[in-house]
C-alpha cells in the first residue's frame, strides 16, 4: 500500500502526542495491561462518521476487505514461518494470522509470524529488483509486546504502521494501534493505542484506511456472535477533535451506529458561542486547502502517467505536459505552504482554548466529499492471491547468543565480566534492592550493575547482533518480564541501541568471510565441481587442532559466503560453517 501521498496536519500531530504521553504514563503505571486504563481512554475520544457495517464469519475476513484488490490477500508461505519458529506446526499454517497484505505493485511489505516463544511478531521485506527481496528482519523493537502482533498493513505513503496487539495496555482483548515512522533514522515510533472507538473491550483485528485516505475499514467482533466479526466502514477526519467523555457515552460510541440524517437533534440547535464560530471558520478553512492539495495531486498524478505514457511516442506533447508538471508541483509547494500557516494557527486557538476549559467540536460538513458521498461501499468476495516468482535469502542462524533458561538461574554476574567489543542485552528491570537468583527464573546468564543512582540494574544474555537481541526479546517477556528492552554496550562502556546499531553496520560493511570445511584429506570431486559453480574464489588448505580443514575466500559480503555454505551442505556430509576473518 506504498505510493500515495497525504497531508497530516500539525494539529492531529499534537493530539496523537497528547493522548500518546498521557497512554504511555497509563502503561507505566499499569504493567499488567488491561485492568483500570479506561479512564485514561475517556479523556481523548472522537466521533467517527459510520458508512456502513457488513457481518460475517471471522475466518478469512480479509477475502471480503474492500479495499484490496482481488488476490492481494496472500497466505503467509511456510518458507517464511520457518524463518522464526523452526518447525512450523499445522495449528501455525492453519491460523487466520497466517495471512499477508501483499499487492502486485508492493515495493514493500509487513506481516506477522510466529517465533520460537509462539508470540506473533511484526517482520517487514522490501523489494531489491523484479524477483529478489531482503532478509526478513523484525519491524522495530518498538513494536515487539509480550503478546501478538497481527494484520499489520502499511498506509499508503509507507509511513504509518497499523496493526492489531493484544501484548500492550489497552481496553481489553486485541486493540488497533498505529506507529509513525521517523524518516530521519528509519524507525518505527512506539505505538499508540487509537482510542475509543476504534478499540474496545471487545477485539478489534484489522484496521485499514483506503486509497485515497477518505474512509478507514475496522474489524471487530464487539457485540457479536462466537465466530462472527463485523466490518465497519468509517469516514476518517484528518483534522479529529478528541474530547472527554464518561463512560456511559463511551459505551454508545462503542456500538458504532449509523447517524441518522435527522437535522433535529438538540445538539444542533441553540446559539453557538463566539469561541465555536471562530474554530469553525478555521476548521473549514483548512478542510478547504486540504481539498485543493487532494485535487492538485490528483491532477498530478494523472499527468505523471500520461507522460510516461507518451514520452517516447510524442515528444513534443511530452514537453507541454512536462511544463504542467511542474506548475502543478510548483502550486502544490504553495498550496503546502498555506496549509502549514493554517494548522499552525489552528493549534495555537486550540491550545488557548484547552488553556481556558474551553471545548469546541468539529464542524459539520456542509457538503459531502465526492467519494463518501453514496456512502456505500462495493462488498465483494475475493480470492487468495498466488505469489509471484520472487526469492529472498533465508535467515542464517547467528553463533552462540550465550543466552538460555534453566531449571535455576545460576550465579549472577558483574558486567566487569563483559567481553570487550559490541554487545546486545535485554534489561529486566531497575530495583532499589538487590535481587537473588530466584528473582530470575532460570533465566542466564544474569548480569547486575549498579546505576548513577545507586540503583540496581539487571540484564540478562550477551548477543552480538540486534538481529539475535531481538530475537530472544519475547521469550524474556512471556518469561514473567513485560517490561523488558534492548540495551548495548560498546567496549564494557554503555551506548544507545541506535549508535549500536550504527557500529554493527559499519563492522559487517568492513568484514570478510570465508567458508571452512572440516573432515577431508582430500576434497571430494562434486565438493570441487559445488564450489567451482557457486564461486571463483580460491580454496586454500590449513590445519585446525591437528586436523585439515579447507577455507574459500575471502567474501566481502556474508551472503555470498552463506549461500555458498547452504550449497555444500547439500552434497556434503561433513562440517562446512561460515566464518568472519579476524583483522
Amino acid at each position: 500500500m506504498v505510493g500515495n501521498h497525504y497531508i497530516k496536519l500539525s494539529i492531529s500531530a499534537f493530539l496523537a502526542f497528547l493522548f500518546s504521553f498521557q497512554f504511555a504514563s497509563a502503561q507505566e503505571e499499569q504493567s499488567n495491561g488491561n485492568t483500570g486504563n479506561s479512564r485514561i481512554f475517556l479523556e481523548y475520544v472522537s466521533a467517527p462518521e459510520v458508512i456502513e457495517y457488513k457481518g460475517m464469519p471471522i475466518k478469512d475476513f480479509v477475502l471480503h476487505d474492500p479495499f484490496a484488490d482481488n488476490g492481494s490477500w496472500k497466505q503467509t508461505p511456510e518458507r517464511l514461518l520457518k524463518q522464526f519458529c523452526g518447525n512450523v506446526a499445522d495449528s501455525v499454517l492453519s491460523s487466520m494470522f497466517a495471512v499477508m497484505y501483499f499487492p502486485d505493485n508492493a515495493r514493500q511489505f509487513v506481516f506477522s509470524a510466529p517465533d520460537k516463544s509462539g508470540s506473533w511478531n511484526i517482520y517487514q521485506m522490501e523489494r531489491l529488483n523484479d524477483t529478489l527481496w531482503s532478509t526478513p528482519k523484525f519491524a522495530s523493537e518498538n513494536l515487539v509486546s509480550a503478546g501478538n502482533e497481527i494484520f499489520p498493513v502499511l498506509s499508503d505513503n509507507g509511513k504509518e504502521l497499523y496493526f492489531a496487539s493484544n501484548g500492550y495496555s489497552g481496553l481489553g482483548g486485541y486493540d488497533i494501534f498505529v506507529s509513525y515512522l521517523d524518516e530521519e533514522s528509519g524507525e518505527w515510533g512506539l505505538p499508540q493505542n487509537m482510542g475509543i472507538p476504534y478499540s474496545s473491550p471487545s477485539n478489534e483485528y484489522f484496521y485499514s484506511p483506503n486509497h485515497n485516505h477518505t474512509k478507514a475499514e475496522l474489524v471487530s467482533d464487539r457485540f457479536c456472535k462466537s465466530g462472527t466479526i463485523n466490518i465497519y466502514i468509517l469516514g476518517i477526519d484528518n483534522l479529529p477533535v478528541k474530547k472527554s467523555v464518561t463512560q456511559a457515552e463511551a459505551d454508545n460510541l462503542f456500538k458504532l451506529k449509523i447517524k441518522s440524517n435527522d437535522n433535529s437533534d438538540s445538539s444542533r440547535q441553540g446559539a453557538q458561542s463566539s469561541e465555536q464560530i471562530n474554530y469553525n471558520r478555521a476548521v473549514m478553512g483548512i478542510r478547504h486547502i486540504q481539498d485543493s492539495i487532494l485535487n492538485v495531486n490528483a491532477q498530478l498524478e494523472k499527468s505523471r502517467d500520461t507522460y510516461n505514457a507518451i514520452a517516447s511516442s510524442d515528444p513534443a506533447g511530452a514537453q507541454a505536459l512536462a511544463q504542467k508538471i511542474h506548475q502543478l508541483e510548483s502550486k502544490l509547494v504553495e498550496i503546502g505552504a498555506r496549509e502549514q500557516a493554517a494548522s499552525a494557527e489552528l493549534q495555537k486557538l486550540e491550545l488557548d482554548f484547552l488553556s481556558k476549559g474551553i471545548f469546541v467540536t468539529a464542524p459539520e460538513e456542509t457538503e459531502q466529499d465526492e467519494e463518501l458521498a453514496g456512502k456505500k461501499v462495493e462488498w465483494k468476495e475475493s480470492s487468495y492471491g498466488k505469489w509471484p516468482a520472487l526469492s529472498f535469502e533465508d535467515a542464517v542462524p547467528e553463533e552462540d547468543t550465550n543466552f538460555r533458561i534453566e531449571e535455576t538461574t545460576p550465579e549472577i554476574l558483574s558486567t566487569e565480566d563483559f567481553p570487550g567489543g559490541l554487545i546486545y542485552q535485554i534489561q529486566l528491570f531497575v530495583v532499589s534492592r538487590k535481587l537473588t537468583e530466584k528473582s530470575f527464573k532460570g533465566l542466564a546468564p544474569v548480569f547486575e550493575r549498579r546505576g548513577s543512582t545507586g540503583k540496581y540494574i539487571y540484564s540478562v544474555g550477551l548477543f552480538k547482533t540486534y538481529k539475535d537481541a531481538m530475537a530472544n526479546i519475547n521469550t524474556v517477556k512471556k518469561h514473567g518480564f513485560p517490561g523488558a528492552q534492548l540495551v548495548a554496550y560498546n567496549n564494557r562502556k554503555s551506548t544507545s541501541i541506535k549508535n549500536a546499531r550504527a557500529i554493527e553496520v559499519k563492522e559487517n560493511r568492513n568484514a570478510t568471510y570465508q567458508v571452512v570445511i572440516s573432515g577431508y584429506e582430500t576434497l571430494p570431486q562434486a565438493v570441487l565441481q559445488t564450489i567451482q559453480s557457486n564461486t571463483e574464489k580460491d580454496i586454500s588448505k590449513g590445519t585446525d587442532g591437528g586436523k585439515s580443514v579447507y577455507m574459500v575466500g575471502i567474501f566481502t559480503k556474508k551472503a555470498e559466503a552463506d549461500a555458498l555454505a547452504q550449497a555444500l551442505e547439500k552434497v556434503s556430509d561433513k562440517t562446512i560453517a561460515v566464518k568472519k576473518v579476524e583483522k
